[in-house]
């Protein structure tokens, strides 16, 4: 089994630390969140969030100061703990990069995909002299290639080539062309080839659409919490959320097909828990009773296995939930 883990910055307002933001060259209320998610197969669900506290505040909260780096190899990565037998394949952006942090992941025995900065030194193997890595992607012949992402085809010229990395050691690189843009990525399995490489980097946007929908359907950014753990755990519901309504509903669709996405997967769920709420009623309320009293105990019984009843119910005994495998068992510190 080969898992894929993204990892992303995003923001999540609401919350209580003042941040500057250097764009706008001002300070605005907000929170930084760390995400993750993880992704096998087709089907990929939110892992851990972490809020990132800058420097300058992590006094206030009594720990020391992470970079968001730090936060996403130290406290997501290094703590996943693997069924037997997985494989696990880290991607994340060049923002993210750092030969520290891919040797990290590397020693942990796991694999980085992630993409380079045009600028990024590489060198061929046994040389001594480094080139740009644009440089050298521009000596590689391109062949075009279609890959299959989100349920939609694309098209690029690809090239590929291993070469070593201070630091580092040896890596395929990729390089990607559409219209006038060319982007180069970094792969440490040199066994996979391009079009995989470049699959998993385009799998990364899944990320977006977990920040996306879980906001829609879940209320990812409408938490009303001051203290940091207080968010993080709030978040982690979130995700436990839409972890349960993916597993949960039978419908068998897809998730990038045609109305395949979440907004389907949740209507799935509750139309299954209607249609089994209503066998519970219909087997609870006897039909000989008069009809005045009938109504009075299906009134009762609609209120109590209502969708918003079910919701806040899980909340009230999120504290006995007890994981049923070895999937959910990341969840279990936080309920």
């Amino acid at each position: 089994m080969d898992d894929t883990f993204a990892e992303k910055t995003g923001d999540a307002t609401d919350g209580v630390a003042r941040l500057y933001n250097p764009v706008a060259a001002e300070t605005e209320l907000g929170n930084k969140l760390v995400t993750s998610c993880l992704q096998v197969g087709d089907v990929y669900v939110p892992y851990l969030a972490r809020m990132y506290v800058p420097e300058d505040l992590a006094p206030d909260f009594d720990e020391p100061f992470k970079k968001k780096t730090e936060i996403a190899v130290e406290d997501i990565v290094t703590p996943l703990q693997l069924p037997a037998g997985a494989a696990l394949t880290v991607v994340f952006d060049s923002a993210y990069y750092g030969d520290e942090r891919v040797v990290a992941i590397q020693d942990q025995g796991h694999d980085v995909v992630c993409r380079l900065k045009s600028d990024k030194h590489v060198s061929l193997q046994d040389v001594v002299w480094t080139q740009r890595v644009d440089a050298r992607a521009s000596t590689l012949e391109y062949e075009s290639t279609t890959i299959t992402v989100r349920g939609k085809e694309k098209t690029y010229d690809i090239a590929s080539e291993v070469v070593k990395i201070e630091d580092v050691g040896p890596v395929k690189i990729v390089a990607s062309k559409t219209d006038d843009t060319t982007r180069h990525y970094l792969s440490t399995d040199l066994g996979r080839s391009a079009a995989e490489i470049l699959e998993l980097v385009e799998h990364r946007w899944n990320i977006e659409t977990v920040h996306e929908e879980s906001n829609a359907k879940f209320g990812f950014k409408q938490y009303q919490l001051e203290r940091k753990q207080a968010i993080e755990r709030y978040i982690q519901l979130v995700f436990l959320a839409w972890t349960l309504v993916t597993f949960a509903e039978r419908a068998n669709v897809p998730f990038w097909e045609e109305r395949g996405g979440l907004s389907v997967r949740l209507d799935h769920a509750k139309e299954a828990y209607l249609v089994e709420t209503l066998l519970e009623i219909t087997e609870e309320v006897p039909p000989s009773l008069p009809r005045a009293e009938r109504r009075e105990q299906l009134h009762e019984l609609v209120c109590e296995f209502s969708w918003s009843s079910f919701a806040s119910f899980f909340l009230t005994v999120s504290k006995t939930y007890t994981p049923l495998n070895e999937r959910s068992g990341f969840y279990t510190s936080l309920i």
